[in-house]
């Protein structure tokens, strides 16, 4: 019996399942109990499976990771929307969830919005894709910031369903960036503001309304392009007299420390998804030169590929070339860490080759690829160390442990990743 398979069989057993899960956490906790979750998982799945006040998991149908993922009871509906989810089960009672706090949600994306162009002096009240991206991760740092906080954190279980709705919706942003960046499409890179009824486009177009699981998004197009609008555009024009929207800010208490929370924590993990391009790029290369072909290190090399591959999430459904795609994801990253204000990190990358298109020359050297990922690593581990520690400042953690450069590698790469490095040192 396949391990997922039983996974789901022990899942289906509630009472079974509670009592292995408690077991599995003792080693494994779940990431919003882990001293550094902003550096070993990415944005979403850190805190998805945190629960709300009904005892849902604020990711719902895309919680994760994959044991923390509950089976759900749900009411689910066929799609009859005329774009891409047609045809498709889509979860309405995660929609009639969210459905009733509407109002208040265009309220809270509002204000933060306001606050947010305030704090980085934005010249214009309208996101592009770039800026966009980053408030997306902005806004779902919120709940992680409650519930990780040691002065008057939100238990498990008792997110209200605003601060919920806020996480589920405003992620919008940063699913279209990923999306279409991974599959090798630079649109975030332009500069300009799109309406509401572009980026439901694009974001049909690009997968984004669809689920890993192939479940459909249930808002109508209308309410997509609506929101779309308020949080990309800042379109909503009525009065911020939401008495919920008041109760959110009170929560959140100081904005400096949760803007440093957030600015820190979406910095790491636009860092670490950097470091896995990079290294996937270099790895990429050496495999297609064949240099070890036939040797001890092709299973190796090629193991530790599709891990960063993987960890990169490289999308070739549309038939680009894997190496064309990194090149997309470095351009794309580079360009919003640059708007994150991370010169520093940029030109230290840039001081090492990191920040061109790859060139077309002889074949790679292996001790020379290596060499180079290693040099990357340390760059952008420095910028991860950093960052962290203005994560614990601001969640007023300083005793949690600190991370290695090894534990960088890992996260790129797997577990295998130092390993192969040490062999294509040998490889001149």
């Amino acid at each position: 019996m396949k391990l997922t398979q039983l996974t789901n069989e022990v899942k289906s057993n509630q009472t079974l399942y509670t009592w292995a899960l408690k077991v599995y956490s003792i080693k494994h906790p779940p990431p919003y109990r882990r001293p550094n979750m902003e550096f070993e998982f990415d944005a979403w799945v850190g805190i998805s499976s945190f629960h709300y006040r009904s005892r849902r998991q604020i990711g719902e149908d895309n919680a994760g990771p994959y044991p923390y993922k509950k089976i759900t009871g749900n009411q689910y509906e066929t799609c009859n929307f005329a774009d891409s989810r047609n045809g498709l089960q889509m979860n309405v009672t995660n929609l009639r969830l969210v459905m009733p706090y509407a109002k208040d949600l265009y309220q809270l994306t509002t204000a933060l919005r306001n606050k947010y162009i305030a704090h980085r002096h934005l010249g214009s009240p309208r996101f592009n894709l770039v800026q966009a991206y980053l408030f997306s991760q902005f806004g779902m740092t919120l709940p992680a910031f409650l519930a990780r906080r040691k002065d008057r954190p939100v238990p498990d279980g008792q997110l209200q369903p605003l601060e919920t709705a806020f996480y589920m919706l405003g992620t919008a942003p940063y699913m279209l960036v990923r999306q279409t960046m991974v599959r090798g499409d630079a649109t975030a890179l332009d500069p300009q503001p799109m309406s509401g009824r572009r980026l439901y486009e694009l974001s049909d177009a690009s997968g984004v309304l669809i689920s890993t699981r192939d479940r459909a998004c249930p808002a109508s197009i209308k309410l997509i392009c609506e929101f779309f609008d308020v949080i990309m555009n800042g379109s909503y024009g009525g009065p911020l007299d939401s008495s919920e929207v008041q109760r959110v800010l009170d929560l959140l208490g100081n904005w400096d420390r949760y803007y440093a929370y957030s600015h820190a924590a979406s910095r790491i993990a636009l860092l670490v998804k950097l470091n896995q391009a990079l290294t996937a790029h270099g790895l990429l290369a050496l495999h297609r030169s064949r240099q070890v072909a036939g040797t001890a290190d092709e299973p190796l090399l090629q193991a530790v590929l599709e891990t960063a591959l993987k960890r990169s999430y490289v999308n070739t459904s549309k038939g680009r070339d894997e190496a064309d795609i990194l090149e997309s994801i470095r351009e794309v990253l580079v360009a919003v860490l640059r708007d994150h204000g991370d010169e520093t990190t940029l030109d230290a990358l840039k001081s090492i080759g990191y920040l061109e298109p790859a060139a077309v020359g002889s074949p790679p050297v292996p001790a020379d690829s290596a060499r180079r990922i290693r040099q990357a690593t340390q760059v952008i581990f420095c910028a991860c160390a950093r960052d962290l520690l203005t994560v614990r400042q601001a969640l007023g953690q300083s005793g949690w442990r600190s991370i290695r450069e090894h534990d960088l590698l890992e996260r790129t790469g797997g577990s295998e990743l130092s390993s192969l490095l040490a062999r294509m040192d040998q490889l001149h």
